[in-house]
């Protein structure tokens, strides 16, 4: 019989994780945290983790030695196992093998009767059962520290580290991750004060951390040169003195010292990001601490740009101005060096819009301006602006408003509201007409801000509302909707939102805000202290932030102490102020009301004394007074929650520039005790205080810590501002002067002055983004001193096998309209005037003139000043623009021959009260005379007209005979039919050119063009008149626009013209990229092409360059993979272009023209084809294949590519016939090919490219002749002008256009000098000349009546078939809106509804015509809704629910237009419509064209249309 085998296998342990969190006192229990397996078989039978503490006998020398404080490195001192486990099992063995042997020396029987006698002879059990080994430590002692203790501790045993059971985080949720049991803590009992190292070991894993012991605690304030270091007792934060202190950035000392009596050191260096300090006081106590030091002000340039507005809208002009200094520190500065500035204006959606370099002037600062884009996307713009290195922003808002169709008045039961009484009221809608807006849907979302004390000021609280109320109305037959809002426990203000709908995609919004128990003049309540002794009086005066009536004045005081809630009031003396006593020290809040109870004004003061209380584990720092100025005495009074040994007290702002203990003596403050944890600290003010300091207070206690910052304001000397004007309002077209003045401390003072007069509905629109010039500059300095103290510090080691490796570780913008309700205004003025470089004299004035813009509103006129010294100031006052009696034209302008409409204007009564004036208003078809009774505000008046007569309605109001106000508004009548561009050419060899014209022609212009620099000029400027946009379009105008950016020289007077024009066009084409930045013809809601991709791509790397605009290679790539995507389906002359645009773009293209050599084998032989006005490119002629065969041959050679025999053969008879045929584009190919005409001949074959040509093949025309040319110069200046009502305009490419002026049109064009040979003349006209229809192209029209239905939950999946997604608040309470479809007749139209008009267009059979246009016509006054998302339509497709696709077409003049880009069969196009304008109109039939083939046109079957619109 044997022992079982033991299975001992030496241990080898696993990882786990040691830390060490915190330092302790020597009077507490020290511990570190451990995290390991528990559930490990092996440490069960391990017995637990090895700890060794070792005591550090020299620990600044041994922090000095470490390179990383956190994760120490000690070697281990490995040992082996030893011979105990051996000689044990030796024993063991030896012992029971005797015993045995024994056993076999007697017999059974005699054994038996032994142990009968003798029990204790029998055999123990224990020999049998294996031998217990133990595991002995895998570490020796570690030489040079000192064991201080060393145990096996049971971790697998332990308890686990857990939150506590009842701890609850306010603001979350309090679910703990679920606990790992094997996160313990271990103890190792009490320590005296120094540096202790733990050893813990299981097996071979091993890791080491450090634990601090000390009494005392290291406050360190860190700023950019120097720390500062505070010792003291952590018990009760008595100073420490003697204490070594080493200031270290982890791998070496950047400074040491030694603490004074005061326990204070300051150690000046340079603050890396991250450092350490760590020493030893005098009972040898170690300390640590960790910091974090990053500038938080940084002294440099600082350059202030502001914009003359803050809100735009799309195509208006933005000003800007900037004004810079140099700061040396946060009051010292000096003007910034002359220099260049580098303006980019960045859209919304993060495109680089405008790049613009610009002059600085050191005196006056730098101006400039730039146009918006038509198509500027809406949403926030940014400016951001370079100096050498540095970069600045600004910022301004872009957005379309609209005129909504009806009106939202709010309407409460009461004018004051009490608390704890219900809110109610009523909602009207009401169209321009007067009529109400029945049925509507009302989406009312109220919520509640409280009245609170925000620093001593009676504010609302809050910067987020809270909700309280959401519902959905609906109005009744006379529009109006009744509300309820749950009444207010305290004084507050309500704001409702209210959106409304009465079917239109767009909603109307509104907002009303109403006051709870608050008085609707706010009143200014201050003391000339903010706190006082018991039983002090202070006086609290009140003044009127308002006009303020005797019933809103305020008539009682009220006191309420916040310790215990006692209320005291009291009525208020005549006069404004009221003497208040307060007994009692305290914090209090006093308040004043009116004789109704309304809440008027409030502030806090505080009441110095023992009954004072501070928060726990806060210090409250109360001074006298929000703002001082130098040579003044700041008194502050300081509350600690509990009595204090001492404090460390600090005034910090680059650095502590100064200190002072509690208990101590300095310079800088005086000090003393109000009660036994009060005190009182009196600063004497220095001007180097200014703009601002913290005084910072910071106490020990009980092993914790509390510091508190506040902020000292110091005044600094300002420009005050002065505005005057001779009154305070002024009639529309009337001269306003304004007269400033710029004072210094009361003293006449020069300064630079930037003058800004603008409409003040902006600024309800918009509030100011700019910051005002002083905040701007001397805005409070934050803190540069970070604090930090040494209570805390992690350290920690993972456990590893010796040896082993460390495992590797493994930053859309809104587009919607904005409806704002009719305003008094005829002009869409918002700038009144901008002077961005006024300067004051020395008597410190100047004026300015301007006149008053035709709109009655309020004008905020902003001035801001600096002067040479760097003094700033701003000052804001209001003019107004009025009249009593004010008219304005509303409705269309535009009419057709046959229109019989019924004229609006609206008349504004400002007086407040009903009035009797007469009306006038002739010309233009009208002539009405007659007397009518205006009401307070808007008067909607309806002018019948029975025929509309181009010319100027003359419209007056007058009173007692006598004119009160008048206004003239421009009348045109078009022809009934479609008024097309026509265009015809002249050579000009006389001083008179006869001129033949349709009896129609209206808009009769003429281009001049001599050379090819004219006639290049000429070409642009026609393509930047095109009236249509789609990508190609868009595309052809930034090809030119870029040729001739890049020839002009850099002082040009068109310079910045171009580039407007370039950076505008090149942000349209940007915003037309679909997904994956692919193009279609018209956007993505176009078929993706391949060609139109590189096409786009190829004008953009063009308009980059001229801009110099650096792009990365991955960007042009982009071309490459559209084309492998979509390029195969489309024809070869196109892939062939695709092909060479990437090729002038650099990109790798050798296998695509391999590939395309090999199709152009197959090509039939080329022929010579005469296209007439169809594009060479876009009619699939053989012109194009002509065209194709060259390019590809120039491209293998370019890349080097040997051409097949016959191949060759084919490309050069394409390039025989290219060179018979009297076209300009190929002509161009040949040129810039080489073997084409000359390039003096460039000129003549240029100049046969006439409006009419199609825009691409006229782009591409130019792009070869600019480089067969070698670029682009300007065009001459020699051409003379004409004789007669011409009338001359520039474009920015220099070619003139001369406009006819006269109703009678010309016979002849007359020169106004001799003709320089050879000069062209183009002249374009449009005419309503019958047109016939060649496409077989059947197009249909419907009209419905949308009638609202029941609204229904909105089903995301199917909200629209394009995937649009509106705004949040797009659809009421996130429902969609459903409508019946009606059909519609055409004489029974309504002006209030909404209509869904349908187009269908049907192509015969096997036809599939591209890039068409279907031209639908609108009667005056009827517009296309563009938002329908959420609106679904029933009873179009049979029962269905359709929901509508988003509006996608193109405004046209009483008409719009739908891309439609391929017509394969039938398509459906669906656009919601409104009716503006009441009357009987005339529309013509809608039309289908092809873009590249223009005469090629569909019509609908029917001649014209009469609508009759009520």
């Amino acid at each position: 019989m044997a022992a079982e085998n033991s299975n001992y296998r030496p241990a080898t342990g696993e990882e786990f994780f040691l830390l060490a969190e915190t330092s302790y006192a020597s009077d507490e229990q020290a511990s570190v945290r451990l995290e390991i397996q528990r559930d490990s078989a092996e440490l069960e039978e391990y017995g637990g983790v090895d700890i060794a503490i070792y005591r550090v006998p020299d620990p600044l020398a041994f922090l000095r030695a470490q390179s990383n404080l956190h994760r120490v490195k000690v070697p281990a001192k490995p040992q082996p196992e030893g011979m105990a486990n051996m000689l044990k099992l030796s024993w063991d063995k030896i012992w029971a093998n005797s015993r045995f042997a024994w056993k076999r020396l007697f017999s059974p029987a005699a054994r038996l009767a032994t142990t009968a006698a003798a029990p204790d002879l029998k055999t123990p059990k224990q020999i049998l059962t294996p031998t217990r080994l133990r595991h002995p430590p895998a570490y020796a002692p570690l030489p040079g520290l000192t064991l201080a203790d060393r145990f096996r501790y049971p971790v697998h045993r332990a308890k686990p580290i857990v939150p506590p059971a009842d701890l609850k985080l306010a603001g979350s949720s309090s679910e703990f991750l679920p606990n790992n049991e094997g996160n313990v803590r271990v103890p190792l009992g009490q320590r005296a004060p120094g540096l202790y190292l733990v050893e813990a070991s299981v097996g071979k894993h091993r890791a080491v951390t450090l634990v601090f012991v000390s009494d005392s605690v290291a406050v360190t304030k860190n700023a950019a040169t120097e720390m500062l270091v505070w010792t003291a007792r952590r018990k009760d934060g008595v100073a420490v003195a003697d204490a070594d202190v080493v200031w270290s950035d982890g791998v070496g000392v950047l400074k040491s010292g030694r603490t004074a009596a005061d326990g204070v050191v300051r150690l000046p260096a340079s603050s890396p990001e991250t450092s350490y300090v760590y020493g030893q006081d005098p009972a040898g106590g170690v300390f640590i601490s960790e910091n974090f030091y990053h500038d938080s002000e940084i002294y440099n340039a600082k350059i202030y740009a502001v914009t003359d507005r803050p809100l735009y809208r799309p195509g208006d002009l933005v000003q800007v101005k900037f004004l810079g200094r140099e700061f040396r520190s946060a009051r010292r500065s000096e003007p910034v060096a002359s220099g260049e500035l580098s303006v980019t204006v960045v859209d919304p959606a993060g495109t680089e819009v405008l790049t613009r370099k610009m002059r600085y002037d050191s005196a006056k600062g730098g101006e400039t301006d730039f146009r918006l884009p038509a198509a500027a996307q809406a949403g926030g713009w940014e400016l951001v602006f370079t100096r050498g290195e540095d970069s600045y922003g600004a910022a301004f808002r872009v957005a379309d408003y609209v005129k909504p169709h009806f009106e939202i008045d709010v309407v409460v039961d009461k004018s004051e509201f009490k608390t704890r009484e219900a809110v109610t009221g009523r909602i009207r809608l009401s169209y321009p007409d007067g009529k109400p807006v029945a049925g509507a849907l009302v989406r009312l979302t109220a919520r509640a801000q409280p009245l609170t004390m925000v620093e001593g000021e009676l504010r609302y609280g809050g910067q987020f509302p809270v909700a309280i109320k959401a519902d959905e109305l609906k109005t009744g037959s006379d529009g109006l909707a009744a509300f309820s809002l749950p009444p207010a426990d305290d004084p507050a203000r309500y704001i409702l939102s209210l959106l409304a709908q009465d079917g239109a995609a767009y909603r109307v919004r509104t907002t009303k805000e109403i006051l709870i128990e608050r008085g609707a003049t706010l009143w200014h309540l201050s003391a000339p202290t903010y706190f006082s002794r018991p039983g002090e009086s202070v006086d609290f005066r009140y003044t009127p932030q308002g006009n303020a009536s005797p019933a809103s004045r305020p008539t009682r005081w009220e006191i309420l102490r916040l310790e215990d809630r006692q209320r005291r009031d009291g009525v208020l003396a005549e006069g404004d102020s009221a003497r208040l006593a307060f007994p009692e020290p305290g914090s209090y809040t006093v308040s004043l009301r009116d004789a109704r109870g309304n809440l008027l004004a409030a502030t806090s003061h505080w009441v110095s004394g023992e009954g004072m209380k501070a928060i726990p584990g806060s210090v409250e720092i109360v001074f006298d007074k929000e703002n001082y100025q130098a040579g003044e005495t700041a008194h502050a009074l300081i509350t600690f929650p509990q009595a204090v040994g001492d404090a460390l007290l600090t005034l910090e702002r680059d650095q502590v520039e100064a200190h002072a203990l509690l208990s101590g003596k300095a310079a800088w403050l005086g000090v003393s005790q109000v009660a036994p944890a009060q005190w009182r600290a009196d600063i004497p003010v220095r001007e180097e205080y200014g703009p601002n300091v913290t005084f910072s207070v910071l106490y020990l206690a009980n092993g914790d810590y509390v510091f508190q910052n506040k902020g000292l304001r110091v005044a600094v000397p300002a420009v005050d501002v002065a505005i005057r004007s001779p009154r305070e309002r002024y009639a529309p077209g009337e001269t306003v002067t304004l007269e400033l003045e710029t004072r210094v401390g009361g003293r006449p003072t020069p300064a630079l002055v930037n003058l800004g007069v603008v409409d003040e509905m902006i600024y309800v629109l918009q509030p100011e983004i700019a910051p005002s010039i002083g905040n701007f500059f001397y805005h409070p300095r934050r803190n540069n001193v970070r604090t930090t103290v040494s209570l805390s510090f992690i350290g920690y080691d993972l456990a590893r096998m010796p040896g082993k490796g460390s495992a590797p570780v493994r930053r859309s913008p809104s587009e919607r309209g904005v409806k704002v309700l009719e305003r008094p205004r005829r002009d869409d003025t918002d700038t009144a005037g901008w002077w961005p470089s006024l300067m004051t004299g020395q008597d410190g004035k100047v004026s300015v003139s301007f006149r008053m813009p035709d709109a009655l509103t309020r004008w905020r006129i902003t001035a801001r000043a600096i002067t040479a010294a760097g003094v700033v100031g701003q000052q804001t006052r209001h003019i107004e623009s009025h009249k009593d009696f004010y008219a304005k034209w509303t409705g269309p302008a535009n009419f057709r021959l046959g229109d019989r409409p019924a004229a609006t204007i609206v008349a504004f009564n400002q007086t407040g009260a009903a009035a009797k004036v007469q009306l006038a208003a002739n010309g233009g078809g009208l002539a009405v005379r007659r007397e009518i009774e205006l009401q307070p505000g808007a008067n909607n008046i309806p002018l019948p007209m029975d025929k509309p007569v181009s010319g100027d309605v003359a419209i007056s109001l007058a009173q007692a005979g006598k004119e009160i106000d008048s206004l003239r508004q421009a009348i045109s009548v078009l022809p009934v039919g479609w008024l097309s561009e026509r265009s015809q050419s002249l050579d000009l060899r006389e001083a008179e050119t006869r001129l033949a014209l349709p009896a129609d022609a209206r808009d009769l212009r003429v281009s001049l063009a001599q050379g090819s620099a004219g006639q290049f000029a000429r070409i642009a400027e026609d393509l930047l008149e095109f009236p249509w946009g789609c990508v190609e379009q868009t595309a052809s105008r930034l090809l030119p626009l870029s040729f001739a950016y890049r020839g002009l020289p850099a002082d040009a007077p068109r310079l910045r013209e171009i580039s407007q024009a370039l950076a505008t066009q090149r942000l349209r084409l940007v915003q037309m990229a679909g997904p994956e930045a692919v193009f279609g013809w018209w956007g993505p809601a176009t078929t993706d092409s391949g060609w139109l991709t590189a096409y786009a791509y190829y004008a953009d790397w063009h308009a980059a360059r001229a801009l110099g605009l650096t792009l990365p290679a991955t960007h042009w790539r982009q071309s490459l993979e559209a084309y492998r995507k979509h390029a195969v389906k489309e024809p070869l002359p196109l892939r062939v272009l695709a092909v060479w645009f990437m090729a002038e773009m650099e990109l790798p293209v050798r296998t695509l023209v391999e590939g395309l050599l090999l199709e152009a084998a197959a090509l039939p032989a080329v022929k010579p084809v005469s296209p007439g006005r169809n594009s060479l490119w876009l009619s699939n002629t053989a012109a194009a294949d002509g065209l194709s065969l060259v390019l590809i041959g120039q491209m293998a050679r370019q890349q080097q590519i040997a051409v097949a025999p016959e191949t060759a053969q084919a490309i050069d008879a394409a390039r025989e016939s290219l060179r018979a045929q009297p076209e300009a584009l190929g002509q161009a190919l040949l040129a810039m090919e080489g073997k084409g005409v000359a390039k003096e001949d460039a000129a003549r074959w240029l100049a046969t490219l006439g409006p009419g040509a199609a825009t691409f093949d006229r782009a591409l025309a130019l792009a070869w002749w600019n480089k067969a040319l070698g670029g682009s110069a300007p065009a001459e200046s020699g051409a003379p002008g004409l004789a007669g009502n011409w009338q001359r305009q520039g474009g920015p490419l220099g070619a003139p256009t001369w406009r006819w002026t006269d109703k009678t049109l010309p016979n002849v064009i007359s020169l106004a000098g001799p003709a320089p040979a050879p000069l062209t003349a183009f002249v374009r006209y449009r005419s309503a000349e019958p047109e016939k229809g060649t496409l077989p192209i059947k197009i249909e029209r419907r009209l419905y009546r949308l009638v609202a239905a029941p609204a229904i939950k909105a089903d995301p999946a199917a909200a629209s078939p394009s995937g649009e997604r509106g705004p949040a608040s797009a659809s009421l309470a996130g429902e969609a809106v459903e409508f019946r479809a009606e059909a519609a007749s055409d004489g029974d139209l309504r002006a209030n509804d909404l209509y869904l008009e349908e187009v269908r267009l049907s192509p015969a059979a096997g036809q599939t015509p591209r890039y068409g246009l279907i031209e639908v016509p609108l009667p005056p006054g009827a517009d296309v809704e563009r938002g329908t998302w959420g609106i679904r339509v029933r009873g179009l497709d049979g029962d269905a629910v359709v929901p509508m696709e988003k509006a996608r077409y193109q405004p046209g003049e009483l008409s719009y237009a739908v891309p439609v880009d391929q017509l394969a069969d039938s398509r459906v196009f669906r656009h919601l419509l409104r009716f503006g304008s009441r009357g009987s109109f005339v529309v013509p039939p809608a039309r289908f064209q092809r873009m590249y083939q223009p005469e090629e046109k569909a019509f609908e079957a029917v001649a014209e249309r009469r609508l009759q619109v009520k």
